[in-house]
């Protein structure tokens, strides 16, 4: 499985963390990561962002066997596992596959909110699904926004 450079940092991440306590070295620290790419929250991933990309909007799911299933999605890369009790794992893939749609530097300018207002901001070549979120006000919107926008605490172990 090849992992894009996106993902390294997080990659690298979980590498070390299992390191550490592989080894026991309670007091080590971890050096930064400067490349510029922040994770984004995972718990925050799980409480607000997941319940929005599998809940039922307006007729429309992103998680649905159509679109981003990730069984028997047509939706390109985007991938969702879609369960109403999703295990860590299956979270940790949404979680994923959310991120790798993600600009931290410009979080407007990201996939994950690009493309279902494609009839807002057609610059991203339109969206099957048709119209998902209609900003600005738009609550799931605002909501997917401000997760990009925020980067992980440290508390949350890297995530």
């Amino acid at each position: 499985m090849r992992i894009s450079q996106k993902h390294n940092p997080i990659l690298i991440s979980l590498i070390t963390s299992a390191c550490l306590l592989l080894a026991g070295c309670e007091d080590a620290e971890v050096e930064e990561d400067s490349s510029g790419i922040q994770d984004l929250s995972f718990d925050m991933f799980v409480t607000e962002v997941n319940p929005i990309l599998t809940k039922n909007i307006d007729g429309k799911r992103c998680s649905s066997s159509g679109c981003h299933n990730n069984e028997s999605g047509t939706g390109g890369n985007f991938r969702l596992f879609d369960t109403e009790n999703p295990t860590d794992v299956q979270l940790r893939a949404n979680y994923i596959s959310a991120i790798s749609f993600t600009n931290v530097s410009a979080p407007r300018d990201s996939i994950l909110l690009l493309e279902p207002t494609a009839g807002s901001f057609p610059s991203t070549g339109g969206h099957a699904g048709g119209d998902i979120f209609f900003p600005p006000d738009d609550e799931n919107y605002q909501t997917l926004l401000e997760w990009i926008s925020t980067p992980a605490t440290p508390v949350e172990g890297g995530q």
